[in-house]
């Protein structure tokens, strides 16, 4: 996005549904959902992304798609680098293309700039307030909520990938971010207080 405005409404849609200045192992989502689902960060953000947050607008009736950067900051290096902001609506039916050439945007040909490639910490959803997905590079892992209870955890891997609940997102993702792959209590307690619903 290139206006201000456009980022602001955006941002404002986001915010209605994550705490946008807490980080995991805290929990991020305001309306916490009892199922929180977890996929590894790496590539998560390509075109395979989109038809798994598609699927979530479209079963809760939303006609547009939500996504914000968080980090790196807006104004000191998208803005101020790259003069653009860090934020994308797209309407749910869209293509795969559409949201793939949205976050790979090369600002003045910088992949430096490309969303995929710079964010570190990212949050979407839409205008319904029901769904949302919260990723962060740090811990590799991104969570989603608003997954129907008539979708089973099986069904959802099935056509989306592998995704695991709170404890065996610990071991199997979370871990490897940390030394020794031991995740220290700090962050293996509250996180599985806070998402293992």
């Amino acid at each position: 996005m290139s206006e201000r405005r456009e980022f602001e409404v955006v941002r404002e849609t986001v915010s209605k549904d994550f705490h946008l200045d807490r980080r995991f192992p805290e929990s991020v989502f305001k309306n916490p959902k009892p199922r929180t689902l977890f996929c590894q960060d790496l590539g998560v953000m390509g075109p395979s992304f989109w038809p798994a947050i598609q699927r979530l607008a479209r079963v809760h009736g939303d006609d547009r798609i939500d996504f914000l950067v968080l980090e790196p900051d807006a104004e000191t290096y998208y803005r101020e680098g790259y003069g653009i902001y860090p934020a994308i609506s797209l309407p749910v039916d869209s293509s795969e293309d559409d949201y793939w050439n949205s976050v790979s945007y090369e600002p003045d040909g910088d992949p430096t700039g490309a969303l995929v490639f710079s964010a570190r910490v990212f949050a979407v959803s839409g205008p319904s307030g029901k769904w949302g997905c919260w990723g962060e590079l740090g811990v590799e892992v991104v969570a989603v909520q608003g997954i129907p209870d008539y979708i089973s955890d099986r069904e959802w891997c099935d056509e989306f990938g592998n995704f695991l609940r709170a404890r065996e997102a610990l071991n199997d993702y979370i871990s490897l971010t940390f030394r020794d792959q031991k995740v220290p209590d700090w962050f293996s307690c509250p996180f599985v207080k806070n998402y293992d619903g």
